[in-house]
């Protein structure tokens, strides 16, 4: 009867103990280093939080070939350090490769084999580098050039700035996108530059290939390369490579008869009685040359800058200011873009009437639309939009307009005279903005939202669309923000907090579940003795 409770209880304590440590943990800590240029790890005692775990069984003795996978990004949100597990068996004679990664670090990467049962468990703790490349230089290879007619291709490769040392050969495709680098290359040619932004896998290159149409004659191609990235501490722009070819383009273009486009939101920004500011936007043409201004037909200016003031006016006196454009090959579009300004007088001159908001000819994706009139010789100012009529007296938001066109007719008076200007402008957009009310109202009456022109500008955070950020509103918005965040932070500390007591409280049922079991045999054998 001894002999077979010794026997029983030491089974159970073997099972017991085969149970508790069914698995192996290696305890992990994450720390932040660089990689200077000659490839060494400049270890820092920096901690780094945030990591991700990406684990795979490996095929063969570096991992370049896989049979599966072990940890499918694992996160670890507000520590530095954490603990992986490892079965008891080994699920492959080749191990693991372990990836450590987080977005602006060079991943870390581990081979490992942990199997079997130990006691002392969890080993380590073992110290692991996120890395950055303390500088980062760019290189590329000399550029094919290709001339077939007006047309040139060059083709050339740029190669990545790092090299990935770490000991295992296969980069799953989960988590690549973590083992590339952003580079810059530019081809300038007969003063045209070409950019393109690659994405270049580390320890590799990436082939681009630029296309120009050139004139006949001797050229020089300039190609160069850099990269601003925050896998890098620094960049060096100065010693980036560059390259330099010359070749010929014999065949000769058609000749170019298409002038370009006219400018556009031609405006006047200041207006006194000696003086008139006009501003403009230049064409996008890429043969775009110079817009010619001319002031009461006179060409007073060919200039590439959207502004124009003239000077030494005439008080109380009308001047026209005409624009045309010019491109590369001396065409000019004869198609003039005119606007008609008085100068100021004496208060009970012709009055004067500046509308800057909205503009005439423009299109909007607003139907609020903030009025704003100015007549500094008017004593009054009345607007009609789309057919109703309102006093002006400060600038107004107009809410409610009209998809299509909107007609706007603002009519500025002194005690002489009354002058009248009417714009169109186009509403874009089957969605409303702004307050209810009308197409417009007096200066008394503009339902809460006068001067408010930026109605399109409204944050949005997890699909909430939340007011313009005024600044009263601007630390509200911030403050959901931080609000959102800490929200995040406390879920993921519950999750933890959750897998922390599953891997406690299921050993410890299991345990009981033995303990009562094995009680149970003790008193059947006793009873039947």
């Amino acid at each position: 009867m001894k002999n077979q409770f010794t026997i029983l209880a030491f089974l159970t304590l073997i099972f017991l103990s085969t149970f508790v440590v069914a698995e192996r943990f290696e305890s992990n800590l994450f720390r932040y280093g660089e990689i200077d240029a000659s490839g060494s790890l400049i270890a820092t005692s920096t901690p780094v939080t945030g990591i991700s775990v990406f684990g795979v069984i490996c095929n063969d003795a570096t991992c370049s070939t896989t049979q599966g996978i072990l940890y499918n990004g694992e996160f670890n949100v507000s520590t530095d350090n954490t603990i992986l597990n490892y079965s008891t068996t080994l699920q492959s004679p080749f191990g693991y490769g372990i990836y450590f990664y987080k977005k602006g670090f060079v991943p870390y990467e581990v081979s490992a084999n942990w199997a079997g049962t130990d006691i002392n468990d969890p080993v380590g703790p073992f110290t692991n580098y996120l890395t950055k490349q303390r500088d980062c230089k760019t290189s590329l290879s000399t550029p094919a050039i290709t001339v077939t007619g007006n047309n040139v291709s060059i083709i050339l490769s740029t190669n990545s700035p790092i090299n990935n040392s770490g000991p295992l050969a296969g980069i799953p495709s989960q988590i690549s996108q973590y083992y590339n680098i952003d580079v810059n290359v530019s081809a300038t040619a007969n003063g045209t530059t070409q950019t393109k932004t690659v994405s270049v896998p580390f320890s590799s290159s990436t082939i681009l290939q630029f296309n120009f149409t050139l004139p006949a004659g001797n050229h020089t191609l300039n190609v160069s390369s850099n990269t601003n990235n925050d896998l890098c501490v620094n960049t060096i722009s100065g010693t980036s490579s560059t390259q330099t070819s010359n070749f010929s383009v014999t065949s000769t273009l058609p000749l170019n008869t298409t002038p370009p486009s006219q400018i556009s939101s031609l405006q006047v920004t200041n207006v006194n009685s000696t003086s008139i500011t006009w501003n403009w936007t230049n064409p996008t043409n890429s043969d775009f040359n110079s817009s010619l201004i001319f002031l009461n037909g006179i060409n007073v200016l060919n200039t590439t800058a959207q502004t124009y003031t003239a000077s030494n006016l005439t008080a109380n006196t009308p001047y026209t200011l005409s624009i045309q454009t010019k491109d590369n090959s001396g065409n000019i579009n004869n198609t003039s873009v005119t606007s008609t300004i008085f100068t100021l007088g004496n208060p009970n001159g012709i009055p004067f009437i500046f509308i800057s908001s909205p503009l005439n000819n423009t299109t909007y994706n607003s139907t609020s639309i903030l009025l704003n009139v100015s007549s500094p010789n008017a004593t009054s100012i009345n607007y009609t939009i789309n057919g109703q009529n309102f006093t002006y007296t400060t600038p107004i938001l107009l809410t409610n307009l009209v998809n299509g066109t909107n007609t706007l007719t603002v009519r500025a008076s002194n005690l002489n005279s009354t002058r009248t200007s009417i714009i169109t402008f186009n509403i874009n957009t089957t969605s409303s903005s702004g307050g209810s009310g009308g197409n417009g109202g007096s200066g008394n009456n503009n339902n809460g939202n006068n001067g408010n022109n930026n109605v399109n500008n409204v944050p949005t955070t997890n699909n909430k669309k939340f007011p313009d950020l005024t600044p009263e509103n601007k630390k509200t918005f911030i403050d959901y923000a931080e609000y959102e965040k800490s929200l995040n932070t406390e879920k993921s500390k519950k999750q933890a907090n959750s897998t922390n007591y599953l891997n406690w409280i299921i050993p410890l049922m299991l345990l009981s579940s033995v303990i009562l079991l094995s009680t149970l045999l003790f008193v059947l054998i006793y009873k039947k003795k």
